[in-house]
């Protein structure tokens, strides 16, 4: 179970827009996204999101993947494992917005559409969302990649002496944003 403190601030789960029954999946999708990055690091995936070695030393470098592919491949993978966090929450939200009468709350919602069809029953009709949310999550995770690039943002370097600027990440983040629209719109 998930305890939340109340109450919440404004700028992180305002009430009028994430009802309470809707806040574990904002949990969800965070927690999604974690795992979907980190799986791909571990052993279990070979380590192929590892980053590379120097530029000289060739055999460390093999089975590597250069940023660009890393990022591609955590946004796949990021998304596609949100995706799957999420949806059972979408579902019942969906429920209960068409037929509401029919549920006593989000439990009941729950565990009706499990007992009427299983699992399944709470990913039916998931294949454009989880297209669509890899498409998002890969977008987004190249594009903020690629602005830090332009930008040159060297965090290898940082110290807390000499940190990166703040505006380089914001810039980053708001160009990513912006990339994000241009593949989210059609699919939305």
């Amino acid at each position: 179970q998930v305890v939340w403190l109340e109450p919440l601030p404004p700028w992180f789960c305002p009430k009028r827009t994430v009802p309470r029954q809707g806040r574990p999946a904002i949990l969800a999708v965070g927690l999604g996204s974690l795992v979907g990055a980190q799986l791909l690091r571990s052993p279990i995936a070979g380590g192929i999101m590892a980053p590379a070695a120097e530029e000289g030393a060739d055999e460390a470098r093999r089975g590597r993947l250069s940023s660009g592919a890393r990022d591609l491949l955590s946004g796949m993978m990021s998304g596609f494992v949100v995706k799957i966090a999420e949806y059972p929450f979408d579902t019942v939200k969906v429920l209960q917005q068409t037929m509401g009468a029919r549920y006593t709350g989000a439990v009941d919602c729950l565990l009706t559409t499990y007992r009427g069809g299983g699992v399944a029953a709470l990913y039916r009709g998931l294949t454009s969302p989880l297209l669509g949310s890899m498409a998002e999550c890969s977008t987004l995770f190249v594009s903020y990649g690629w602005m830090k690039q332009v930008l040159s943002v060297d965090e290898a370097s940082a110290t807390l002496a000499n940190p990166v600027p703040m505006w380089k990440y914001f810039v980053s983040g708001a160009g990513s944003g912006a990339c994000v629209a241009f593949v989210l719109t059609p699919v939305e």
